[in-house]
């Protein structure tokens, strides 16, 4: 709950890591999966990056978040709008490794909700300032809002922009 985040000085979210007792949510499960509610909305999604440091200078410097908690040189942790964080960018089973092939297990693609039109036309001129590519992914997914255009991450993580999440 956001009256709880703690800031520090430095501006940084105090954050920890804790066990999680998984036991009671595997009981509560009923062996189906049908994927999440059509009105879920996701938080914040941890990405598996293979270099924190170009993560950091793309997600900051290109998309615009704010770092928010680092955790040394292995994870680092950035949001908009003083949220406790929007992306996880962690390198504990990915450093230095290589970006997904198309036949690799993971996430493909996630969706960001820009909040208007003006703000994602920067968006898209931040991207091709700094050499990013942008451009329309044909096998974006049909739910998660309109595709206004895509690029693909320095850890080979395809992102599709939209103005609603619907």
């Amino acid at each position: 709950m956001e009256t709880e985040w703690t800031w520090n000085q430095d501006e940084q979210v105090h954050m920890v890591t804790e066990q999680l007792n998984f036991q009671p949510i595997l009981a509560a499960a009923d062996g189906n999966w049908n994927g999440l509610p059509a009105d879920t909305v996701m938080g914040h999604v941890h990405l598996s990056v293979v270099n924190l440091d170009k993560s950091e200078q793309f997600y900051t410097n290109v998309l615009d978040y704010n770092v928010v908690t680092r955790y040394g040189a292995q994870a680092l942790f950035v949001s908009t709008g003083k949220y406790h964080h929007h992306f996880g960018l962690n390198t504990w089973n990915s450093n230095n490794g290589h970006a997904p092939t198309n036949d690799m297990v993971g996430l493909k693609s996630f969706t960001v909700v820009l909040k208007d039109a003006q703000y994602a036309e920067e968006v898209k001129q931040s991207l091709t300032t700094n050499g990013f590519i942008v451009e329309n992914f044909a096998e974006a997914p049909a739910h998660g809002g309109t595709q206004l255009f895509s690029t693909v991450d320095p850890n080979g993580l395809r992102i599709i922009f939209t103005l609603d999440g619907e």
